[in-house]
Formats: structure tokens, sequence, C-alpha cells
């Protein structure tokens, strides 16, 4: 678990090593989004699908400043549309 209120200087070593893989597994997640942003400009998505699609636009926008502060890339291919 993350401190809350704290810079990363003071994470001991096992919350750097969890806080790591967390950001790996962050961007290969970013990577899928993108396969998700191709069907959503392409119209190959269900009006749910679409849907449930900005519904994560703007969750992800809920929270932006908690992944800016963590220092994970920010997926721009959904924030263009939200």
């Amino acid at each position: 678990m993350v401190p809350v209120g704290t810079g990363r200087e003071q994470w001991s070593e096992k919350d750097m090593r969890n806080h790591l893989d967390r950001k790996q597994e962050w961007n290969y997640l970013m990577g899928k989004l993108e396969a998700l942003d191709e069907a959503y400009n392409t119209g190959k998505m269900t009006a749910g699908q679409v849907a449930g699609y900005r519904e994560l636009q703007g969750l992800l926008k809920v929270i932006l400043p908690v992944v800016q502060w963590l220092g994970f890339s920010t997926p721009l291919v959904l924030l263009d549309d939200a």
C-alpha cells in the first residue's frame, strides 16, 4: 500500500517494488486501451460498449491526479474524447 500524504522518497523498499509492479501492470493496460480506442474511433463498438468506454473515460479523469502523482503514464487516448 502506498503511504498517503508522503513523498515517494519515503517509501520502503517493499513499497517501491510494489509501486514498480503496479506501474508495469498499468503500462500494459494502457497498451490494451489503444486497441479499445481504435475500435471506438472506427465505429466497431456496440452501443453498450461505447457507453462503457465513455464511462471509463470519465472515471479516468477522476483518478488522473492520483495517476500523475504515482508517476504512471497518462493514457491520452482516453482523455481526447471525454
